[in-house]
């Protein structure tokens, strides 16, 4: 979905300390913003160097701090890493004079990026819900620089409102709405600098200031797929309320784990070292996928419960084939999914499940017995 919000800033107009400072308070307000936005990066786990999606947003980029944005915590929804630099100092500051309104250079672009302008926020964010709190930067950024910096892109008044309230609840101000959302500033600023035969044109060039009510988009809206549906077990609260075809698929792969663990514990000495199973859970993921949250890792890692730690070995070395894939970065990111899906009932499956999770095993049962050969590489002063 091309979705793009970029941030133009006629950084030559800009002196350094006040943009830094600008850049500090829109740190801190997306540090505090309440789905908890990710970053992305790296981390040694077991020896394997991981990625992750990071609590921290702050990152180093182009030899300068830098908010790295791609996704957040309460969805787990990622789009494309968003970037915004702190120091943006230009080479040629002095040649700003009298800079012309941002307005009207987008204006004379025809809502193209204005030459000369840098722009942060590039890539597309798909309208994930990320993309509010990056509206709402944007914001901060135009209320700092009325001038010289213009939020623009796919957004509309609505989007406009939410990014309003939920910065006022953190900043304790309300920040102007973006000047592309608000029709009578945005003519305003238009006329300081155009033919009255040219603000029309212009107007409905850059203006995002419409409302798009609840019917409209029920009318545009198509069925909701199965896959979306499975995606979406990563953040449910309730998982006893998911739809009874997602439940299916759930009960189809923890039935193939289920299965497993029963030979698993009718080994003569299956493991029982909660490190090695941990290595193992880190070897496989850092191999294979998927990608998870530093929330998550932490909460891995954290375990020392043989039985969870098994249970979750298992299930990183299913195949992962479409749906599977889903289900299994769901159990790993959502803890209470997790403990719901223990609980589980092979007689709640239906004949359609019992054959999906059959060709699932089959390809499982070869995964962990090569994973069980694994020498141990623990060194004995680390066990001890």
């Amino acid at each position: 979905m091309g979705v793009y919000l970029p941030l133009y800033v006629d950084r030559e107009c800009i002196d350094a300390a006040s943009w830094a400072s600008a850049y500090d308070e829109v740190a801190a307000m997306l540090e505090a913003w309440p789905s908890r936005l990710l970053g992305i990066g790296h981390r040694e786990l077991h020896g394997h160097d991981v990625v992750m999606y990071t609590r921290s947003i702050r990152k180093n980029f182009e030899s300068s701090p830098a908010l790295a944005i791609i996704g957040d915590h309460e969805s787990l929804e990622m789009g494309e890493c968003q970037y915004l630099l702190r120091n943006i100092s230009s080479d040629d500051q002095t040649s700003c004079g009298k800079p012309e309104d941002l307005v009207l250079q987008l204006a004379r672009a025809r809502g193209n990026q204005p030459a000369g302008t840098a722009c942060f926020f590039r890539d597309k964010t798909s309208g994930l819900p990320y993309h509010t709190a990056l509206l709402a930067a944007g914001m901060l950024l135009e209320e700092r620089f009325p001038s010289n910096v213009l939020i623009h892109g796919d957004f509309s008044r609505n989007d406009a409102d939410a990014a309003q309230r939920t910065a006022a609840a953190i900043l304790g101000r309300t920040l102007p709405l973006p000047i592309a959302a608000d029709g009578p500033r945005l003519r305003k600023r238009l006329r300081a600098g155009l033919d009255e035969a040219e603000v029309e044109s212009a107007f409905h060039c850059i203006y995002r200031g419409q409302r798009y009510s609840a019917a409209l988009f029920e009318m545009l809206a198509t069925p909701e797929e199965l896959f979306e549906r499975v995606e979406r077990l990563a953040v449910i609260r309730t998982p006893e309320s998911m739809p009874e075809d997602v439940r299916d698929i759930l009960y189809g792969v923890i039935s193939v784990i289920e299965r497993a663990l029963m030979r698993w514990r009718a080994q003569p000495t299956p493991v029982r070292d909660a490190r090695r199973l941990q290595e193992a859970i880190v070897c496989t993921l850092a191999d294979r996928g998927p990608r998870l949250t530093e929330y998550a890792w932490d909460e891995l890692l954290g375990s020392t419960d043989v039985e969870e730690l098994t249970w979750i070995l298992h299930l990183v070395s299913l195949r992962r084939e479409r749906h599977v894939g889903l289900i299994v970065r769901a159990l790993l990111e959502n803890a209470r999914l997790r403990s719901y899906s223990r609980t589980y009932d092979e007689q709640r499956m239906g004949p359609f499940e019992m054959r999906r999770a059959d060709t699932i095993e089959t390809w499982s049962e070869r995964a962990l017995a090569a994973l069980l050969t694994t020498p141990d590489t623990t060194s004995a002063t680390t066990r001890r």
